[in-house]
């Protein structure tokens, strides 16, 4: 944020274990009573990263998905990492399969099939180094955003 010009995005990133459908739910919770920083904001996108290396025997993996958790956070709704890996694909706007420089050819092909069965309408970002362009995974900018280009007059510029 510079100056007294809004932010565009807020990014907010979630453990690899993270609930896509809860965090929304959580969201409008906080709508409904209040929270200040809900009702300047809203969800416009969910983006998930992928290993393209391991994604394939992640998207096998049948340990429980609280094994795979930090220390006390938990997932009742979810019985194994498969389902919640799942659920983080089928919920995102755009996933970002990471690590290609690391996948081979069959691990990139795996990974980007089960991703467009899970999700086929989602876009699909490959990224090597977790190199990403914000412009490829973040939400436009709302349209008649305004900011002040300099001074505390009438100087705006759209920021679209």
């Amino acid at each position: 944020r510079a100056g007294s010009r809004p932010f565009h995005h807020v990014v907010i990133e979630l453990s690899g274990v993270g609930e896509p459908e809860a965090i929304r739910r959580h969201w409008d919770i906080g709508v409904e009573v209040g929270m200040p920083a809900t009702l300047m904001t809203e969800i416009k996108r969910t983006v998930t990263l992928v290993d393209a290396s391991l994604f394939g025997n992640d998207w096998l993996d049948s340990r429980k998905a609280s094994a795979r958790n930090e220390e006390g956070a938990q997932h009742a709704g979810f019985e194994t990492v498969g389902q919640l890996l799942a659920e983080q694909v089928e919920k995102a706007d755009v996933v970002v399969m990471n690590k290609t420089d690391l996948a081979t050819s069959d691990e990139l092909q795996t990974t980007e099939q089960v991703v467009r069965a899970l999700n086929p309408k989602g876009e699909v970002k490959r990224a090597a180094f977790g190199k990403v362009s914000p412009i490829e995974i973040l939400p436009e900018i709302p349209h008649a955003l305004k900011y002040p280009e300099f001074g505390k007059g009438f100087n705006y510029r759209w920021a679209q």
